[in-house]
């Protein structure tokens, strides 16, 4: 029999819901690079906050490392590898 604790942790956050899976693939032009873990996070809004920060993360290290800007996306994806929306990566026109 499991414990209290133990089937909140299983279940999150409250006990009342699930944590979901995200992917944070990167597309650039015709490569993208997979993200085989995937961060567990509350919703999609909190993904979509991630994938920004990723992507600013990504353009900041380009700068630094005197990369010159290129279009890029963040493909988040859910806990079944399906795409569920795109965000640019900062300083992209798209």
């Amino acid at each position: 029999m499991m414990t209290n604790r133990l089937a909140k942790a299983l279940l999150g956050r409250g006990g009342d819901h699930f944590m979901s899976r995200y992917f944070f693939h990167v597309r650039r032009g015709q490569v993208t690079v997979l993200d085989h873990e995937g961060t567990e996070l509350e919703d999609a809004e909190e993904a979509a906050r991630e994938a920004a920060r990723r992507g600013r993360e990504i353009a900041a290290r380009d700068a630094l490392q005197g990369v010159a800007p290129c279009s890029g996306v963040i493909v988040v994806a859910n806990e079944h590898w399906s795409a569920i929306f795109e965000v640019p990566m900062e300083g992209d026109e798209a």
